[in-house]
């Protein structure tokens, strides 16, 4: 086997493969803002749900659909 065919074998595989960066840095992304919302719901009080014993449900809404609550 020559370098060309090996390089050439490699620009191939590398071709199949995703390209991580972008598609890695949106996840990690949207994991931080679904942990917000979570550590938010967490950290509520009795107060605040007897308040508005809806909070939770549309802060959880929101965040899978991808909205602001």
């Amino acid at each position: 086997m020559t370098d060309r065919t090996v390089a050439e074998i490699e620009f191939k595989a590398q071709q199949r493969l995703p390209v991580p960066g972008r598609d890695v840095l949106v996840l990690v992304e949207r994991i931080r803002e679904l942990g917000s919302v979570l550590r938010e719901i967490a950290n509520s009080d009795d107060v605040d749900n007897a308040l508005d014993p809806e909070r939770n449900k549309r802060l959880a809404m929101a965040a899978i659909s991808g909205g602001q609550p």
